[in-house]
């Protein structure tokens, strides 16, 4: 268990996994204990950026904005790369390293906890799909704690359709207590 000063720092997306580990964390640490970093990299679907402010408004935390200031074309040719599947270069340059940097800079590893998450989408009939599995790192580790992620419930299929724009977080039943 976390001492009750942790920051918790989401490694926020903008998509459906990490919206949903942002709001499990308020509801277990309070808004005031949480960061939600997010990295602009200049060419997100505006509907990334409505969703991701319905999210921060809703569990009260607004969202902090980490950017390296060029797209992906920019950086391609900054660093003559050929953009491939092979190799994450903006994952790297325009997502990772302003989010460390930041992380670095205001969330020692001390008092922080980094957290991302994801939704088990497989549709394999798997026991766990629909369960949101968030993952805590540490500051100076990409090693997940050697606990298990706790199971979390289903979501609702009202917050599954407020994934694809149909209707705001903020509206509706979301399958979360608030």
């Amino acid at each position: 268990m976390p001492h009750p000063s942790t920051r918790h720092v989401i490694q926020f997306s903008g998509g459906a996994g990490s919206a949903l580990t942002a709001i499990r964390i308020a509801e277990r640490v309070g808004p005031e204990a949480m960061a939600l970093l997010i990295a602009n990299t200049q060419v997100e679907d505006p509907d990334l950026w409505r969703f991701s402010r319905d999210v921060s408004d809703f569990i009260g935390v607004p969202l902090t904005v980490v950017e390296d200031g060029r797209d992906p074309w920019q950086l391609f040719r900054d660093i003559r790369f050929l953009g491939n599947d092979r190799f994450a270069a903006c994952t790297k340059f325009l997502k990772q390293i302003p989010c460390r940097e930041w992380m670095e800079q205001h969330a020692p590893p001390e008092t922080s906890r980094g957290v991302f998450g994801r939704v088990n989408e497989s549709h394999s009939g798997n026991e766990n799909e629909g369960h949101p599995v968030p993952f805590v790192l540490g500051m100076d580790t990409v090693q997940v704690h050697d606990r298990q992620p706790e199971r979390e419930p289903p979501l609702s299929g009202d917050f599954r359709r407020c994934w694809s724009g149909a209707e705001s977080v903020c509206q509706g039943d979301t399958g979360v207590d608030r």
